[in-house]
């Protein structure tokens, strides 16, 4: 039987122009379950908590230890891609978390944490693929949807964005910020009807939401006839959830 641990951290850290990193941290194994792979997880999660509570030096020690037995342990390098993150000390963190995907490509953490990366260091395509491989692994990660969505929107790339939000509405509901995401997006390319539904949509779940209503179309004629403005953030994330 498989043993799937997931350890759940919020790293934060200043980086660039203040961007907020958060981290989560998924180790998988696929063997049966013994004393040294509990070790190993223990461990993980102590690295976990070090990271978390800013004892960087400790963290790097501990990680030391493990990647000298381990080499290849994805959710180790995935702590150390972190740490560097934190540093500023981008390409270290950009090498490190591909090694993580190359030894799990399954690793979704890893792969979200190299698309907040990427959108640091102003690498848009390697952004978009990070969270495109994200969502075909985990097609209900919401956080992905959210980034990805907005992310292509703000790039221009109504269409795709669109085609993302749809969908994930496909398999989940969606929130109501991303349902006046979608009818911002609708109005963008001039679908009055469906931009309408998404606003009534978000409207159903959150019935003062001064965005949908604003959304509606009774509102933009009196608005001079205005449609709203995007809520687009390319770059004012919390990596505790890195947003985009």
């Amino acid at each position: 039987m498989s043993k799937s641990t997931s350890i759940g951290i919020q790293a934060v850290s200043r980086l660039q122009q203040l961007t907020l990193l958060v981290v989560v941290v998924s180790v998988f194994f696929c063997a049966p379950s013994t004393h040294g792979q509990d070790d190993l997880v223990k461990r993980l999660e102590h690295v976990a908590t070090l990271v978390a509570d800013n004892h960087t030096a400790e963290a790097e020690r501990e990680l030391a230890g493990i990647l000298k037995v381990a080499p290849n342990e994805p959710a180790a390098l995935n702590l150390l891609g972190t740490i560097r993150a934190k540093q500023g000390r981008l390409p270290e963190a950009e090498l490190s978390f591909s090694r993580a995907v190359r030894a799990d490509n399954q690793f979704v953490a890893a792969h979200m944490n190299l698309a907040y990366l990427y959108t640091l260091m102003g690498q848009p395509t390697r952004t978009i693929s990070e969270l495109k491989e994200v969502l075909r692994l985990d097609p209900k990660n919401t956080e992905a949807v959210d980034k990805l969505a907005r992310f292509l929107l703000a790039q221009g790339q109504i269409d795709e964005g669109i085609k993302v939000l749809e969908q994930a509405q496909q398999s989940q509901v969606l929130s109501v910020s991303l349902l006046v995401l979608a009818g911002d997006a609708y109005l963008k390319k001039g679908n009055a009807v469906k931009a309408e539904e998404s606003y009534q949509k978000a409207l159903g779940q959150e019935s003062d939401n001064t965005e949908a209503v604003l959304g509606l179309p009774g509102s933009r004629e009196k608005d001079g006839g205005q449609f709203p403005r995007y809520a687009v953030q390319v770059c004012s994330c919390r990596y505790g959830r890195w947003p985009l």
